[in-house]
């Protein structure tokens, strides 16, 4: 039995505040937690979009070195893979100062197309027949199209007995900037919870 990871795959710019060097590293809670579970021989697939440049294309090379399915990847044509600024303080401890905007303000995390899912329904149904657990985060919540891809696959999945687990995972940069105000932030959590 597999596990469905559904979410963002983003780069990390991490920059250290003592010399202002940094590094981007591959992220993105539901790709990290799909690549950790490959490394453990589970079963994964990988449900998200990324956009059509380089970092893009680094996790598609990735998924497919870790035999990762990536037949529901989609990619943003449009729209860049995001990139979240992390800041490390002197002790180490991490924070979230925004994203580096590149070739439009959408990124492409925000694109998932429910009417591709459901192109591909049939495909959606057969995984869905092997898959155990679906994981996924709150994210992806934070914009119209994305949530409602999610939620999309969610009541679909509610058909198969698929156990949901959901990462928290708040960040607040994410809400931000999408202009959602904090009512209706949190009425998109609770939703998202009871469709568990």
């Amino acid at each position: 039995m597999q596990v469905i990871c559904i979410g963002e795959a983003l780069i990390d710019k991490i920059i250290s505040k003592s010399d202002s060097n940094f590094k981007d590293f591959l992220g993105g809670a539901p790709a990290n937690v799909v690549c950790a579970l490959r490394k453990l021989n589970v079963p994964a697939s990988f449900i998200g979009c990324v956009g059509d440049d380089d970092f893009g294309k680094e996790f598609i090379k990735l998924f497919q070195q870790l035999k990762i399915n990536i037949d529901f990847l989609q990619i943003a044509k449009e729209s860049s893979t995001r990139i979240v600024k992390v800041t490390r303080d002197d002790s180490g401890d991490r924070s979230f100062s925004g994203f580096e905007v590149t070739k439009s303000n959408d990124f492409a995390d925000e694109m998932l197309d429910k009417l591709l899912i459901i192109k591909d329904i049939k495909n959606l149904k057969k995984q869905f027949l092997k898959t155990k657990y679906i994981v996924t985060g709150t994210n992806l919540l934070a914009f119209s199209k994305s949530a409602e891809s999610l939620n999309f696959i969610l009541d679909f999945a509610k058909n198969f007995r698929i156990k949901v687990i959901i990462d928290v995972n708040w960040r607040e940069i994410f809400w931000d900037h999408a202009n959602i105000d904090r009512d209706i932030r949190f009425r998109k959590v609770k939703n998202l919870v009871n469709h568990i």
